[in-house]
């Protein structure tokens, strides 16, 4: 057996500071200006822009903190970064 988890889980911790941080950083931008715009949701958040560059929100996603993680089924992650094809299920 290999020990990888069955089911890999955002900790709620995690993910409110990710998108508090990313509302902070968007106040005050034209992306969460007082008006009506296809970019705020239904409870006036933003979910829709990254507030920096492309590459930032490259870093940011390509290189998960991995204690940000709850696993069951294992103890283990497969840190290897894989892309799949999208004829793979």
């Amino acid at each position: 057996m290999n020990n990888r988890a069955s089911i890999i889980e955002v900790r709620q911790e995690a993910e409110d500071s990710f998108t508090t941080g990313v509302q902070t950083l968007l106040n005050g931008t034209v992306f969460s200006a007082n008006c009506s715009n296809w970019y705020i949701n239904s409870k006036g958040k933003n979910s829709a822009s990254w507030p920096g560059y492309a590459s930032t929100f490259w870093r940011e996603t390509f290189f998960p903190r991995f204690k940000d993680f709850k696993l069951e089924g294992g103890s283990t992650l497969d840190r290897k970064s894989t892309r799949l094809n999208s004829s793979h299920p």
